[in-house]
């Protein structure tokens, strides 16, 4: 496998910008990939957000043991959104 230094002497490219390029891109290809999985698991109860599902919780339109899963796994992949986005921003 070549090395990061190899590689952009073949692009001819800086070592930092290939460094810089290839992260945001492996965030990017991350964050819509989770953002797909969001938008599926939002679609599947009718919101946007896992707050929104808190809300139907809040307000019985949902039984929690039907959508604890969902609402678990929501929150988790909307806290890494968040961290990857925080992430781009740096870069």
């Amino acid at each position: 496998m070549k090395s990061i230094k190899q590689i952009s002497e073949i692009l001819e490219m800086d070592t930092k910008d290939l460094e810089r390029e290839s992260i945001k891109s492996f965030l990017s290809q991350k964050l819509r990939s989770i953002e797909v999985e969001i938008f599926k698991i939002a679609m599947k109860h009718g919101v946007k957000s896992v707050e929104e599902l808190d809300e139907k919780l809040k307000e019985g339109l949902v039984e929690e043991d039907e959508v604890l899963s969902d609402y678990q796994e929501l929150d988790y992949y909307e806290s890494q959104k968040d961290h990857i986005l925080k992430a781009l921003n740096s870069l």
